[in-house]
């Protein structure tokens, strides 16, 4: 039982060093890509590197979060309220895959269209409050804290114990990350809590200005 115990615990240090590596590539060339040829060079990386998916399976969770997160990040506004739409699936891969959907949607969003899309972000937390089952705990928490960030971009604050789940999130070495950054930094600012929103927008810049682009492209 040890032997079986070590083995497996081996196999699942080496999927997740996998997955690591998957997030960085994607993250590298998706990057590399918007510098090079802007939105359209970005898309068609992207396409190539992640393409999307409809029926979400268990499988698809991590590559399809991190789509989501390039759309948001290269600005493809329209393809990400269409693809949030058409995902169907186990709710554990759809909650997990369109909150960071609709949190990228309303970072790139203002006035009614963010305020409709936080509201889309509360009801899917809410879903997964509902309908998810005993061991879907993590997920579930997650999910309230994204939609907490959400709320966040409306000027309201974010209760502590989810802005610490949400900055756990925020520490992920892919496109996500950057994604949760960026909305953590722009929910304190919208506080006037540029204390603590600078070290987010730090952490963004590190990597990509495409949120600055955007704003100046405003």
């Amino acid at each position: 039982m040890l032997e079986g115990a070590i083995i497996g615990a081996i196999v699942g240090l080496v999927m997740a060093f996998m997955a690591m590596q998957q997030r960085r590539g994607l993250l590298t060339k998706v990057l590399a890509a918007l510098a090079r040829g802007g939105q359209t060079a970005a898309r068609a990386q992207l396409d190539t590197s992640a393409r999307p998916t409809q029926e979400l399976k268990l499988r698809d969770i991590d590559k399809q979060r991190q789509r989501m997160a390039c759309l948001a990040l290269i600005g493809d506004v329209e393809a990400l309220a269409r693809e949030i739409e058409s995902h169907r699936g186990p709710l554990t891969a759809v909650a997990q895959v369109n909150r960071v959907g609709h949190l990228g949607l309303a970072l790139r969003s203002q006035g009614e269209q963010r305020a409709r899309t936080i509201a889309a972000l509360d009801e899917l937390a809410a879903r997964m409050e509902r309908e998810g089952g005993a061991l879907m705990g993590i997920v579930k928490k997650q999910t309230h804290a994204i939609a907490s960030v959400g709320r966040g971009l409306l000027g309201q604050p974010i209760p502590t114990e989810l802005w610490v789940t949400a900055n756990t999130l925020s520490k992920e070495k892919s496109v996500v990350g950057l994604v949760i950054s960026q909305a953590l930094g722009e929910a304190f600012a919208a506080i006037n809590r540029l204390d603590r929103a600078e070290p987010y927008f730090v952490r963004v810049r590190a990597a990509t200005q495409a949120f600055e682009r955007r704003a100046d492209a405003a």
